[in-house]
């Protein structure tokens, strides 16, 4: 039974480690950001792997994608810059309002080698 217990905690690790590949992939396109096209890149993000991923977990490993075409795996590490008692004071005709305000992003730290890279911001958006 611990055998079968270790395999597929295995296996379901192999998958979800796996499966961060396909967050970032590179693909052709014909618009350049950039004056120089030896400096851009243009790549598909997987939202809702990315979503997955960062609902899960506070800190989690991802593949960020670089400019030769490699990969560089860093530490997200998930952070607030409000506190969870956050409210919104709106000011109406009546006077103010005090409303409870639920953000549509999320915040990481991208860390590399304990190196703090620059802050990472996912938004958490709904298409129609």
């Amino acid at each position: 039974m611990k055998k079968l217990i270790f395999v597929f905690l295995l296996t379901v690790g192999v998958f979800h480690l796996s499966a961060q590949d396909n967050v970032f992939s590179y693909t052709v396109s014909d618009n350049i950001v950039t004056q120089n096209e030896e400096n851009t890149k243009s790549v598909n993000v997987n939202r809702v792997l990315l979503n997955q991923i960062s609902e899960n977990s506070n800190d989690f490993i991802l593949k960020l994608p670089l400019i030769n075409e490699s990969f560089l795996d860093v530490n997200m590490k998930k952070f607030s810059v409000l506190s969870p008692e956050h409210k919104l004071i709106i000011e109406t005709s009546n006077g103010q309002e005090t409303v409870d305000y639920i953000p549509n992003f999320q915040s990481y730290y991208i860390l590399y080698k304990v190196i703090q890279l620059v802050h990472f911001y996912v938004l958490k958006i709904r298409l129609l």
